[in-house]
């Protein structure tokens, strides 16, 4: 189940990256450092800023169906997205500074009909990325995201603590009455 697209977060951070690391301290006093997975995670911070009490309730029913992070979901980050030429070729090859590593996703949302959803990559470079599995499909540009197969929601002690009040009660504006308007953040952490 992917991660709802609206409402739309007042702002995605950019993403943070997570790299555990094993150290082992050797008896001349040098350490050896290795990375324990293959490739680093991604972190993202949303916020929400003034949102109605009907967003608040979206975002709380789909935190709440995935147990505050129990079972994972998909994620698009979909306030962030560059239009970017491609090759014409088999595989399709993607030109811009993507920040990328090989297994790592995009989302195609906008473009030739062949490639729109979501690929794996392979890391060519710093600019070129290959759409794995991708056929030669015309030259228009494409609109593309990052895209995480498997995510979860991270929150502080387990906690997704109440949404600061702007203004008004919980409720949804009825027969003239206001409305709550709710500042609120959600963390959403990539799983492999």
């Amino acid at each position: 189940m992917l991660y709802p697209v609206t409402p739309t977060p007042s702002s995605v951070s950019a993403p943070e990256i997570i790299e555990p690391m094993l150290e082992f301290m050797s008896d001349a006093q040098y350490s050896v450092r290795r990375a324990l997975v293959s490739r680093p995670r991604r972190r993202w911070h949303l916020e929400y800023l003034g949102k109605p009490t009907a967003d608040w309730r979206i975002i709380r029913d789909f935190l709440q169906l995935h147990r505050l992070g129990v079972t994972p979901f998909s994620f698009v980050h979909m306030t962030a997205f560059d239009v970017v030429p491609q090759t014409n070729t088999t595989p399709t090859w993607l030109n811009y500074q993507h920040g990328l590593v090989t297994g790592q996703w995009v989302n195609i949302s906008s473009g030739p009909a062949g490639l729109i959803g979501q690929w794996q990559v392979t890391r060519v470079d710093s600019v070129y990325i290959i759409l794995n599995g991708s056929v030669a499909s015309g030259t228009a540009p494409v609109a593309v995201e990052d895209y995480v197969p498997t995510a979860m929601a991270r929150f502080s002690e387990n906690t997704w603590e109440s949404p600061s009040k702007i203004i008004g009660p919980e409720q949804i504006g009825t027969a003239g009455n206001r409305t709550g308007y709710f500042n609120f953040n959600v963390t959403i952490e990539e799983l492999f």
